[in-house]
């Protein structure tokens, strides 16, 4: 966004004589011809650029500060979600965090994130500087030019699709400023202490008399001078501030309450500024008002001044928070109010009613001893996966399970939002709540694959539409992205989850698009190998190349004409099979009734009796396989006995359930583990980061062993 002086600077140029004008576009047309001169000069450099970044910018700049109307940005705008997919991600190095962690960037770092981030490339550009200045110094004038001019054209096919982007970025928000210059602030940064942080446009001030500033209220100003002292939250909380859109993939159950800290602190951080801003023109337009019927005021000065406050969206909830468990949500809501003034907290109101159904009775039988850590800190306590709940806030007070329509957060889980939202088709659907969210959290992300990833996508395919009715909308004060169909580019989506994986990645680079840009965060995996303790030779053999629309079918074809005949073959029973998809499953189910194997069955669906029966007959050898899914185990996590040979169909996407099972087989055993390219951030997670390289790159073997 533009600054104050900028924004001044445009105000006076409307005022200049037609002289001024004229040799203004003089000038410009003399550098729009220096540039496309500069451009075939350096099109043999430029080859693998796309053409389509040069027209957006082309467009930009035929309609830049002129008169334009508010749908001419749409299809600018789309040519920029197109670049958004062009767009390579830098890497970053966090400045205060202990941990390994990779973070990567597609945007430029502002100046409030520059004081925890830094570009890994900064020493190289600064050493390679200094170098060629020193060798400048000695040529004569003839080769420094040239230099010049080869370094110029070098950075400028490295970097043409970072900068195309950012000025499509940079002029849509300016021309938004051009248009409205009532709805957003001339600033982009506001100084805040010894640090610079990126506003958001909901909650710039719309007034114009207000200051390019925005005032934030005094708990608002405690809740970001607080002190993160924990290293996720150093790296996290300056992302989430700077509005961008961000992929934390490194939550574990000792950081869980670190990360649930710096997003809830986010997220009351913004709504307590965006109610304070609208309380602050409520209180204007109800003086206003008085004056005008006192006869103070002119009438239509105060009808005019309640047309410039545009700070509202369709509906008033502004947050949604998903979580996977009604015991996330509890925890969540519970650290939402910790956050919350004194003098806010001391009442909430249906408190009880929130602790009888969040909470757990003191009787509660709990997680058994015996289970992992990670286990326990995900079913211990209420495990109900269908919930929602609205949270108002009030001047002195709290509301718990608020209409949608009057909440400022919502917290549910993907379940109840399908049931609520609906489906295509489907004759009564209500997703108007969902119009106006500014700040999106997915907590636990791995885990609604787990449960259903198909709600995830229902409820995000609605996040942002236009309402199909409305009721108590002042539609003189909503901001016009909202009426122009554009919010989801100034919506903030915050993805939490341990791991990343090919949906949650979809999810992250087609649904967020945000135009403050992406950081994703995630870790260097050093691997699982190091933590099996028993003697097992671990094979891994590459499934043969193919596309991602057909890897079912190969890996099909592959298990059952290739490793499946020698494992029978070889293996005088106890071999546990380990299929991750369920639909996978039910294929190599189908294939062993029609062969007549001796199998047992283990799935998400086999019922307590069925389970224990089927445990038993594996462990007596009754029976020589045994398959099990992915998500039982998520779900049971039992200990599996009588394992001696392992088959794992496809990598897990949780690297532990790995170990769980290969400790689990004695000394001495094999254990086969199949993976593709596609499976990349599985075997990342399970082999490290470095040997998946290795493993997966174009001079790789089929087979690896480790013992």
């Amino acid at each position: 966004m533009p600054s104050e002086k900028a924004q001044d600077d445009d105000s006076d140029d409307d005022d200049e004589s037609d002289d001024d004008s004229e040799s203004e576009e003089s000038k410009q047309q003399q550098q729009e011809n220096e540039d496309e001169d500069d451009r075939e000069d350096e099109s043999e450099d430029d080859e693998d650029v796309d053409d389509e970044s040069i027209d957006t910018t082309t467009c930009f700049t035929e309609h830049f500060g002129g008169e334009l109307a508010t749908t001419a940005v749409l299809e600018p705008l789309k040519k920029a979600k197109t670049l958004r997919r062009l767009r390579p991600f830098r890497p970053v190095k966090p400045l205060k965090s202990d941990g390994e962690l990779s973070v990567f960037a597609d945007t430029p770092l502002t100046t409030f994130e520059q004081q925890f981030f830094k570009h890994d490339d900064d020493d190289d550009d600064d050493s390679s500087s200094s170098s060629n200045e020193e060798s400048d110094s000695d040529a004569d004038e003839e080769q420094r030019k040239k230099a010049r001019k080869l370094r110029k054209m070098k950075n400028k096919a490295k970097m043409r699709v970072n900068l195309v982007d950012a000025q499509v970025r940079d002029k849509l928000i300016k021309q938004w400023v051009t248009i409205h210059p009532q709805c957003m602030s001339a600033g982009a940064n506001s100084d805040s202490g010894t640090s610079r942080k990126r506003k958001h446009p909901s909650s710039s001030s719309s007034s114009p008399s207000s200051s390019s500033t925005t005032t934030t209220s005094g708990e608002a100003d405690a809740f970001r001078s607080a002190a993160m002292h924990d290293p996720v939250q150093n790296v996290l909380f300056p992302a989430m501030q700077a509005y961008r859109d961000v992929l934390f993939a490194h939550r574990t159950w000792k950081n869980a309450a670190a990360v649930t800290k710096a997003y809830a602190l986010h997220a009351l951080d913004h709504v307590l500024k965006t109610r304070d801003l609208v309380l602050r023109h409520n209180a204007k337009l109800s003086r206003r008002a008085r004056e005008a019927q006192d006869g103070d005021l002119q009438p239509t000065t105060a009808t005019a001044a309640a047309a410039d406050y545009h700070d509202q969206g369709f509906t008033r909830p502004r947050v949604l928070i998903v979580a996977p468990f009604r015991n996330s949500a509890y925890r969540i809501i519970k650290v939402l109010l910790r956050l919350l003034p004194e003098r806010q907290r001391q009442q909430v109101l249906n408190r009880q009613r929130f602790e009888k159904e969040f909470g757990v009775d003191a009787d509660h039988p709990g997680v058994k001893p015996e289970k992992p850590s990670d286990y326990k800190m995900l079913f211990d306590g209420n495990t109900d996966d269908m919930f929602r709940i609205g949270i108002s806030l009030a001047p002195k007070s709290v509301k718990l399970f608020a209409k949608f329509t009057s909440s400022d957060v919502i917290v549910a889980s993907p379940l109840g939002l399908r049931t609520i939202v609906g489906a295509e088709g489907e004759a009564e659907r209500e997703f108007d709540f969902l119009s106006s969210i500014e700040v999106l959290i997915m907590d636990q992300t791995d885990v609604f694959s787990m449960q259903n990833w198909a709600h995830v996508l229902t409820f995000m395919d609605v996040m942002n539409r236009l309402p199909t009715s409305v009721a108590d909308t002042d539609f003189s004060r909503v901001r016009p992205w909202y009426l122009d169909g554009m919010a989801k580019f100034f919506r903030q989506t915050i993805v939490i989850s341990g791991h990343s994986s090919i949906d949650i990645n979809a999810l992250f680079n087609k649904q967020c698009l945000n135009y403050a840009g992406r950081l994703k965060i995630r870790p260097v995996y050093d691997g699982q190998l190091r933590r099996v303790v028993t003697a097992v030779r671990q094979i891994f053999q590459r499934v043969p190349e193919c596309k991602l629309s057909d890897l079912g079918d190969v890996r099909y074809e592959f298990f059952v004409n290739e490793i499946f005949p020698k494992i029978r073959a070889t293996h005088d029973g106890g071999t546990l099979i380990f299929i991750p998809s369920y639909f996978d499953y039910v294929r190599v189910r189908n294939y062993f009734k029609r062969k007549h194997v001796s199998v047992v069955l283990c799935s998400e669906y086999s019922s307590n009796s069925e389970i224990s029966r089927s445990r038993s007959n594996f462990f007596h050898g009754r029976h020589k396989f045994m398959l099990v899914t992915e998500r039982f185990h998520f779900f049971k996590r039992y200990n599996i006995r009588g394992i001696k040979n392992l088959v794992f169909y496809a990598m897990p996407d949780n690297a532990r359930f790995y170990t769980e099972y290969v400790n689990a087989a004695p000394s001495g055993s094999t254990c086969l583990s199949l993976f593709h390219k596609h499976d990349a951030f599985q075997l990342e997670r399970v082999v490290g980061t470095a040997r998946s390289a290795k493993m997966l790159g174009a001079s790789a073997k089929e087979t690896y062993m480790f013992a």
